[in-house]
């Protein structure tokens, strides 16, 4: 969120963001060629990917009551046990919801699922739509 940030996240080759891949998916680790492809998107986005960290701090009383109303679209929640990054949620949302709607946790899993396992996580979504 801070200005400067982009100087700091580039710093030795990625490495705060190579940290973090750890610290967020601590069972997971990129394989070389992969870690040069993420490398390579975030020069080619000019880390657009922090622009979602700024705007929160953009977040205005119209947009905290909207995110209060109920909500109506089906979900399907997974979360890694093992997410450094996002703590899983300690209380019920489920009131929240008037639509179908589930939270799993998977064991051995961090922040990264669709990397972490492809084929589960992809049964998993296509169960739940069916």
């Amino acid at each position: 969120q801070l200005p400067g940030s982009e100087r700091i996240i580039k710093a030795r080759e990625y490495r705060l963001i190579d940290r973090l891949w750890r610290r967020w998916s601590p069972g997971f680790q990129l394989e070389p060629e992969q870690r040069r492809e993420l490398h390579a998107c975030l020069d080619a986005s000019k880390l657009g990917p922090i622009a979602y960290y700024r705007a929160l701090l953009k977040t205005s009383r119209a947009d905290i009551k909207r995110a209060a109303q109920p909500i109506t679209v089906p979900l399907l929640a997974l979360h890694g046990e093992q997410d450094g990054c996002i703590l899983p949620p300690t209380i019920d949302d489920k009131k929240r919801f008037t639509g179908p709607y589930e939270r799993e946790a998977l064991p051995g899993l961090g922040h990264f699922l669709h990397l972490e396992a492809p084929v589960e996580i992809a049964d998993r979504i296509s169960a739940w739509l069916r």
